[in-house]
């Protein structure tokens, strides 16, 4: 993923090409290869918001990938230009919800996508209770 990344209506947004590593033999992006921009993503964009993994090691704490679901509508090739959106979706039962979405140069959507998180107690290794940690997340976060 390249650095540079705007933010916008509370949206984490990179524009990137999709590289010759993350395609299969057809020139197809693999869906390991959207699970890992996926995963890159939702670390890179809690930072701005106060709760990345910086902030959360310093309460002993970690994001934990639970789950995701991703649905490739018009699988993006090598070397098309990409926008990868992401945005706290907010809370679903025990889970965070982060969603995602991979657009084509022309604006038409590519992958869309949901992740479900949980907080880890790195000292304790247990999940936290959400009371616990719902201080550290702004209200205004989700969209």
């Amino acid at each position: 993923m390249v650095k540079d990344y705007e933010i916008k209506e509370g949206k984490y947004i990179v524009e990137d090409v999709v590289s010759c590593f993350d395609v299969d033999s057809n020139i197809r992006m693999k869906p390991v290869a959207f699970m890992n921009i996926a995963q890159e993503m939702a670390t890179r964009a809690a930072d701005p918001l106060g709760f990345g993994y910086n902030e959360m090691l310093k309460k002993n704490m970690a994001w934990v990938l639970s789950r995701m679901h991703f649905v490739f509508m018009d699988t993006p090739l090598w070397n098309d230009e990409i926008k990868v959106t992401t945005w706290h979706k907010g809370i679903g039962g025990p889970f965070f919800l982060r969603d995602f979405l991979i657009s084509g140069a022309d604006g038409s959507q590519k992958v869309v996508g949901t992740s479900s998180w949980v907080v880890l107690d790195l000292e304790k290794r247990t999940m936290v209770r959400m009371n616990d940690i719902l201080d550290m997340i702004p209200d205004d976060s989700a969209c």
